[in-house]
C-alpha cells in the first residue's frame, strides 16, 4: 500500500513519450525546488521576527537597569526583573532552534539542487539515445520498403553504394570509457603492438567502441554466441562488421608515419653533414688564429732568461696536437670538443696577448722609476740611475724631486694594478684548457714570471727607500726608557744588570749591527719636527700603500665590504673600532710591516733572548712591557704619518696607529717564537715538568694579560674595553697563536695547565675540612627528622643548599679554566684546551664522589653518625657541581663552541661531541648495574 503511489506514478511514466515523461520530472524537481525555497524564506522571516523581540528585551533591560540606578527611586520588584530574563531565555531558545531548522533547509536545498542536476543529465542522456534508436528504426524501415517495392536486386545495389564509415572518435555519452588493458587486448586483435604503436592506440579505442553500422544487428546463434546479421543482404560474421574498416585504418597511418620517419631521417644525416662541414671549417679557422697567436706571445723571456719554444715548429706542432685531439674525427660530438678547446684556446690566447702587452707597459714604468732618485734639497737633478739610488740621510729630497719620484712609482704600480687584472682575467679564461693544452700555460709562466720579478724590484726600492727616510728621521726609538725611569727597575738585581736588561746597549744598533760604527744617529723626538722629512715619509708611505692595493686587491675590497657594513648600522666607518673584524680580512700594511717594526723586531729578538739579562724565562712580562711601551710613547708619532695613507686612499679603512700596534704584535709572535718557546721547550724536556710547567702558564698569563693593554691601541671599542672580554677577530692574530699554531707548544701547555690544575684540586679533595659544608645560619633547620645527632649538629640534611668547600673549589678552577680558552685565538684551541684540562678534572671529582659512595653503600650504614655527613656533602657537591657547570655551558664564554657546533652540524659532519655521546650511551648499559648498586644503597 505504501509503495502504491510510486509504482502508479512509474506506470504512467511508461505509458507516457519519453519527451512527457522528462517534463513531468523536471516540473516535479521545480516544485520540490519551490517548496523548500518558501520553508526558508518563512524560517527568516521567523527568524527576523524573533531577532526583533530579542532587541526589545534587551532594551527594556536596560532601561529598567538605567532607572534603578537614577537618585531618588523608590525600591523595585525583582520579580518583573526575573520574568524578563525568563523572557529573555525564552526567545534566545527559539531564536537557536529556529537558526538550526533554517541550516538544515539549507542543506536539504543544496542536496536537492544536486540531485536536480543529475535527473537533468540523465534525462538528456536518455532522450539523446531514444532519438538516435528511433533514427536508425526510421531508417531501417525505409530500407525494409524500399526492398519489398524495388526487390531483391535494387535492394543489394542500394547496400552496394552505402559509402564507407569514417572512425570516429569516443562518444561523449559513454558512461565508463574503456580501461588501458582492455585497448591494448583489442589493439592485438586488430594486428597492432601495444608499445611500439602508442600513438596509433585511439583507432583501437574507436573499433573497441563503434556502434553497429546501419543495416546490422546483434544475433544470438544456437550456441548462445552473438553474431552479427544485416537483414538487407543477409549476411552474417562473427566479427564486428567495423573492425576491418578499422584495420585497414591502421595500416594506412602507419605506412604514413614509416615514411614521415625516413624523411625525418634523411634530412638529420643531411644536417649533421653540415654541422660537421661548418665544425671542421670553424675548427681550421681557430687553429690559425691559434698558430698568429703563438707567434706573437711566444717573445715574453722566461723568469730564468731563456725563451720560450712554443713558436718553434715543434711548439706549434705540440700545441696543435692538444688542442685538436679528435681533428679528423667524424662524430658531432668529439668535433664539438675539438671546437671547444680550440675556441677556448683562442679566448685564452687573446687574454695572453692582453697580458702581456701589461707587462711589457709594466716593465717600461719600472726602469722609467728605477732611473728616479730622490735628490736633495738644494742639489741638482740627478741623471738616470741603472741601480736602486741611495737616498740622502742628511738632508730631506726636494719638492720637485719627491714629486716626480711619487708621480714614477704610482705610474709603476697603476702599470702592476693592470697586469694583475689582466692575470686574473687569463686565469680565468686558461681554466678549460689547463689539462687539454698544457704548452699554452708555459706561455703564461713566462709573462707571470716577468711581473712578479717586476713587482719584487718595485716592492723593495720602496721597502729600502722607506726604510732609509726612517733611519734618517732617527727610527727607531730605543728599547729602554730614559735612565733613572722606573720602568727599568726591577729587570735586573744589581747595577750593571739593570743597565743591560733596560736595553742601552741595544737601543742604538741592531743586532748583527755591532760592528757598524753608530753615524749620525740621534735621539728620536718624532716625525714631525722635520717637515721636509714627514713629507718625504709621506710620500714613500703613500707608494707602498698603493703598491699593496695592487698586489691584494681582494683583501682591500673585502675590507671596504665590512666597513661599508658599519657605516650602514650606524657606527663610524673612520674611527678605527669600528669594524673589528676588519683585522683578520688584510694584511698588516707594509708600511708598518716590512719597514716600520722590523728595526724594533731585530732589537726584541736580540735583547729578549734567553741568554741575556732581560730574557730570563721566569720575567715574560719585561718583553710584554716593553713592547707596550714602545706601543704607547711612539703610537701618536706613528699617527703623524696618517697622510701618507690619505694620499694612498686608504684613509678611511686604515689607519697608522693601528698598523702599527698590529704589527708590534706580530713581531712579539715572532720573538715568542723563534726564541722564547723554544727555550721553553727544552726545559720541559729536559728539567722537571713542575717547574717548565709553571713557566709555560706564567708565559700564557701574561701573553693574555698583554692582549687585553693592546687591545685600545688596536681599535677595541669602549664597551669591549670596559668588559674584558676581546672580540674574535681580534683574539685571531693574537699572541698566543705562537703556541696554539704549534701542536707542540699547544700540547705543552695542555700538559702544564693539568698538571697544576690536578694538583690543586687534589689537595682540597685531601683536606677533610673541604668536605665539611658550612653550618646553617638557622638553628631551625638543625632539626631534620630521621637523621643522628652528628647529622643535625652539622646541618647534614641541609647539606644540599650547603655546597662543601670541595664543590665551590673546583668550581672556581673551571671558571677560571673557562676565562682562559676564551682568550685564545679561535674555537679549535678552546676545545681543546677545554677537553685537555677541564675534562680530567671533573673525571677527578667524579671519581672520589663515586668512591666515597661505594663504601659507603658497601657499609649498608648510610644514616650512621660516620657515613651520613660524607654521604650529604657528596650528594650536595654533585648536586652544586651540575647547577654551575651548566650555566657555564650556556654562558657567553663558550659562545664559540655553540657556534661551531651549530655550523657543523648544519654542514651535515658528526662533530667529536656527538662522537663522544655516542660511545657513552654504547658503554652505559654495561655501568648501569654499578651504579645502581651505589644508587640504592644511598636511597637505603
Amino acid at each position: 500500500q505504501q509503495q502504491r503511489p510510486q509504482l502508479q506514478q512509474q506506470q504512467q511514466l511508461q505509458q507516457q513519450s519519453p519527451q512527457e515523461a522528462a517534463a513531468q520530472l523536471q516540473a516535479a524537481a521545480d516544485a520540490e525546488s519551490a517548496r523548500l525555497a518558501e520553508q526558508m524564506a518563512a524560517k527568516q522571516e521567523a527568524l527576523h521576527a524573533l531577532e526583533q523581540q530579542r532587541e526589545q528585551l534587551h532594551s527594556a533591560q536596560s532601561d529598567r537597569q538605567a532607572r534603578r540606578s537614577q537618585p531618588g527611586q523608590p525600591p523595585w520588584n525583582d520579580l518583573g526583573e526575573d520574568q524578563l530574563k525568563e523572557q529573555l531565555r525564552q526567545v534566545e531558545k527559539e531564536l537557536a532552534k529556529e537558526q538550526s531548522a533554517l541550516e538544515a533547509l539549507q542543506q536539504q536545498s543544496s542536496k536537492h539542487e544536486e540531485e536536480k542536476a543529475n535527473l537533468h543529465n540523465k534525462l538528456s542522456k536518455a532522450l539523446n539515445m531514444f532519438q538516435t534508436q528511433l533514427s536508425q528504426t526510421v531508417k531501417l524501415a525505409t530500407l525494409l520498403q524500399k526492398r519489398r517495392a524495388g526487390g531483391a536486386e535494387a535492394a543489394a545495389g542500394s547496400a552496394a553504394t552505402t559509402p564507407a564509415l569514417t572512425p570516429v572518435p569516443v562518444p561523449a555519452e559513454l558512461d565508463e570509457p574503456p580501461t588501458a588493458e582492455e585497448v591494448n587486448e583489442y589493439a592485438r586483435y586488430l594486428g597492432m603492438d601495444p608499445e611500439a604503436d602508442q600513438s596509433l592506440l585511439h583507432i583501437a579505442e574507436w573499433a573497441l567502441v563503434a556502434p553497429v553500422p546501419e543495416g546490422w544487428m546483434v544475433q544470438i546463434d544456437e550456441g548462445g554466441q552473438e553474431f552479427f546479421f544485416n537483414a538487407l543482404t543477409g549476411q552474417s560474421m562473427y566479427e564486428h562488421p567495423m573492425d576491418e574498416h578499422y584495420r585497414k585504418y591502421y595500416h594506412q597511418l602507419k605506412a604514413e608515419q614509416q615514411q614521415q620517419q625516413q624523411e625525418l631521417q634523411a634530412n638529420a644525416v643531411a644536417q649533421q653533414q653540415e654541422v660537421l662541414s661548418a665544425l671542421k671549417l670553424q675548427q681550421t679557422q681557430y687553429r690559425d688564429y691559434i698558430v698568429s697567436s703563438i707567434r706573437i706571445t711566444a717573445g715574453i723571456d722566461a723568469p730564468d732568461g731563456s725563451s720560450s719554444s712554443i713558436a718553434t715548429a715543434e711548439g706549434l706542432a705540440q700545441v696543435h696536437a692538444q688542442l685538436a685531439p679528435y681533428a679528423h674525427a667524424s662524430d658531432i660530438p668529439r668535433l664539438v670538443e675539438s671546437v671547444y678547446l680550440a675556441a677556448s684556446a683562442k679566448t685564452y690566447l687573446a687574454a695572453l696577448k692582453a697580458w702581456a702587452e701589461a707587462v711589457r707597459e709594466l716593465e717600461r714604468r719600472c726602469r722609467d722609476f728605477e732611473s728616479c732618485g730622490l735628490n736633495s734639497q738644494g742639489s741638482e737633478a740627478a741623471p738616470a740611475l741603472t741601480s736602486i739610488p741611495t737616498p740622502s740621510l742628511s738632508s730631506p729630497p726636494s719638492p720637485a724631486s719627491l714629486e716626480a719620484y711619487s708621480q714614477a712609482a704610482f705610474q709603476a704600480i697603476e702599470g702592476l694594478g693592470a697586469s694583475v687584472y689582466a692575470a686574473s682575467v687569463a686565469d680565468y679564461y686558461g681554466t678549460p684548457v689547463a689539462q687539454a693544452a698544457p704548452t699554452l700555460h708555459a706561455v703564461a709562466a713566462a709573462i707571470r714570471g716577468r711581473m712578479q720579478e717586476s713587482r719584487h724590484a718595485l716592492y723593495t726600492r720602496l721597502v729600502e727607500d722607506l726604510a732609509h727616510a726612517l733611519e734618517a728621521a732617527s727610527w727607531p726609538p730605543p728599547l729602554a726608557p730614559t735612565p733613572r725611569s722606573p720602568d727599568s727597575a726591577g729587570m735586573a738585581g744589581d747595577a750593571d744588570a739593570e743597565r743591560r736588561a733596560s736595553g742601552e746597549a741595544a737601543s742604538t744598533a741592531g743586532p748583527g749591527d755591532a760592528s757598524r760604527p753608530l753615524k749620525h744617529h740621534r735621539e728620536f723626538t718624532g716625525f714631525s719636527s722635520d717637515p721636509a722629512r714627514l713629507a718625504q715619509l709621506h710620500a714613500l708611505i703613500a707608494c707602498l700603500g698603493g703598491l699593496q692595493q695592487a698586489v691584494q686587491p681582494e683583501e682591500f675590497q673585502r675590507l671596504q665590504s665590512i666597513l661599508q657594513q658599519a657605516n650602514a648600522s650606524g657606527l663610524d666607518s673612520a674611527s678605527p673600532g669600528a669594524a673589528p673584524q676588519a683585522l683578520e680580512e688584510v694584511p698588516v700594511l707594509w708600511a708598518a710591516s716590512a719597514a716600520l717594526v722590523p728595526p724594533l723586531q731585530a732589537r726584541l729578538q736580540a735583547h729578549f733572548a734567553p741568554s741575556t739579562a732581560a730574557g730570563r724565562l721566569d720575567r715574560p712580562e719585561w718583553l710584554f712591557q716593553t713592547v707596550l711601551r714602545l706601543v704607547q710613547e711612539h703610537v701618536g708619532h706613528v699617527a703623524s704619518l696618517q697622510p701618507g695613507l690619505e694620499s694612498a686612499g686608504l684613509g678611511g679603512r686604515c689607519h697608522m696607529a693601528v698598523e702599527y700596534a698590529r704589527a708590534m704584535r706580530d713581531a712579539t709572535k715572532a720573538v715568542l717564537r723563534t726564541a722564547r718557546l723554544p727555550a721553553l721547550q727544552e726545559i720541559w724536556e729536559q728539567e722537571e715538568e713542575g717547574v717548565a710547567g709553571e713557566l709555560w702558564r706564567q708565559q700564557v698569563r701574561e701573553a693574555i694579560e698583554f692582549e687585553t693593554k693592546l687591545a685600545p691601541f688596536l681599535g677595541a671599542p669602549q664597551s669591549v674595553l670596559a668588559s674584558r672580554a676581546l672580540p674574535d677577530p681580534l683574539l685571531a692574530a693574537s699572541v698566543l697563536r705562537a703556541i696554539t699554531d704549534d701542536p707542540e707548544y699547544m700540547a705543552v701547555w695542555i700538559a702544564a695547565e693539568r698538571q697544576a690544575e690536578l694538583a690543586r684540586l687534589q689537595e682540597v679533595m685531601d683536606d677533610p675540612k673541604a668536605w665539611m659544608p658550612p653550618p646553617p645560619e638557622d638553628e631551625d633547620q638543625r632539626a631534620g627528622p630521621g637523621l643522628p645527632p652528628a647529622a643535625h649538629s652539622q646541618g647534614g640534611w641541609q647539606q644540599e643548599f650547603n655546597p662543601p668547600r670541595v664543590a665551590e673549589a673546583l668550581v672556581d678552577i673551571v671558571s677560571a679554566l673557562v676565562d682562559i680558552s676564551r682568550s685564545t685565538p679561535n674555537a679549535e684551541a678552546q676545545k681543546a684546551l677545554l677537553d685537555g684540562v677541564g675534562g680530567p678534572l671533573l673525571e677527578a671529582m667524579m671519581e672520589r664522589l663515586n668512591g666515597i659512595l661505594e663504601q659507603a653503600a658497601s657499609s649498608n650504614s648510610i644514616l650512621s653518625e660516620a657515613w651520613a655527613s660524607r654521604v650529604g656533602a657528596c650528594v650536595a657537591a654533585a648536586r652544586y657541581l651540575h647547577h654551575m657547570l651548566s650555566e657555564m655551558l650556556e654562558g657567553p664564554a663558550l659562545s664559540r663552541l655553540h657556534a661551531a657546533a651549530a655550523a657543523a652540524k648544519a654542514a651535515g659532519t658528526d662533530s667529536e661531541a656527538q662522537l663522544g655521546m655516542e660511545q657513552q650511551q654504547q658503554q652505559q648499559p654495561e655501568q648501569q648495574p654499578e651504579q645502581g648498586s651505589a644508587t640504592q644503597g644511598a636511597d637505603g
